[in-house]
C-alpha cells in the first residue's frame, strides 16, 4: 500500500473520532485538532499521487469516497446540531453520490478520470466551513450572530460551486457520459 492510500486510510480511520468529538462540547477542541490532521493528509496524499506519480486505481476510488464520508457526516451532524438546514446538506449530499456515481463508471477500463479543480476548490470551502462551525461550536455564545449568517453564506456558496463543478463535470465529459447511455 502506497502513501496516498495509507494518507486517506488515517482520514476514513479519523472520522468517526472526529463526529464524536464534534458532538460532545467537552472535546470539540480535539475535533477541530483532527479535522485539521485529515484535511492535511488530504491534500498530502493529492500530492504524493501527482507528483510522486502514486496513483492507483484503489487511491482513485477510495480518496473521494473517504471525502464524501469525512464531509457529508460532519456536515450532516452540524445540521442536526442546528447550524444548517438538512435541505443544504442534502443538495450537497446528492451531488456527491452524482458525482461519485459518474467517476466510478466513467473510470471502468485503465482510464482514471479524477478530480478537477472545481472538486478541489468545493472540498476546500466544504473544509473551511467545516473549520470555523467547529471553531463556533467551541464557544458560540462569543460570537455574534453575524458569525452565523456568514457561515450559511459560506454554505450557499459551497452549494453552488458543489453545482458548478458537477456541471462543468457532466460538460467535460459528455461524450463519454451519452455512450454511456446508449450501451
Amino acid at each position: 500500500m502506497n502513501i496516498p492510500n495509507k494518507l486517506t486510510l488515517l482520514r476514513l480511520f479519523l472520522t468517526p473520532f472526529i463526529l464524536i468529538f464534534i458532538y460532545f462540547e467537552k472535546f470539540r477542541m480535539f475535533a477541530l485538532i483532527l479535522f485539521s490532521i485529515a484535511v492535511i493528509s488530504d491534500y498530502l496524499d493529492g500530492w504524493f499521487a501527482v507528483h510522486k506519480n502514486m496513483k492507483s486505481k484503489f487511491g482513485n476510488f477510495i480518496d473521494p469516497v473517504t471525502d464524501k464520508i469525512l464531509i457529508i457526516t460532519c456536515l450532516t451532524l452540524l445540521s442536526f446540531l442546528g447550524l444548517f438546514p438538512l435541505w443544504i446538506i442534502f443538495i450537497i449530499m446528492s451531488r456527491e453520490f452524482i458525482m461519485n456515481g459518474l467517476r466510478s463508471v466513467l473510470s471502468e477500463g485503465e482510464n482514471i478520470v479524477g478530480a478537477n479543480i472545481g472538486g478541489k476548490t468545493k472540498f476546500s470551502l466544504q473544509s473551511f466551513l467545516i473549520f470555523l462551525s467547529i471553531i463556533y461550536l467551541l464557544s458560540p455564545k462569543i460570537y455574534p450572530h453575524e458569525f452565523v449568517v456568514l457561515l450559511n453564506v459560506l454554505l450557499l456558496v459551497v452549494v453552488v460551486i458543489s453545482l458548478i463543478s458537477l456541471f462543468n463535470f457532466i460538460h467535460k465529459n459528455l461524450k463519454n457520459i451519452k455512450g454511456l447511455l446508449r450501451r
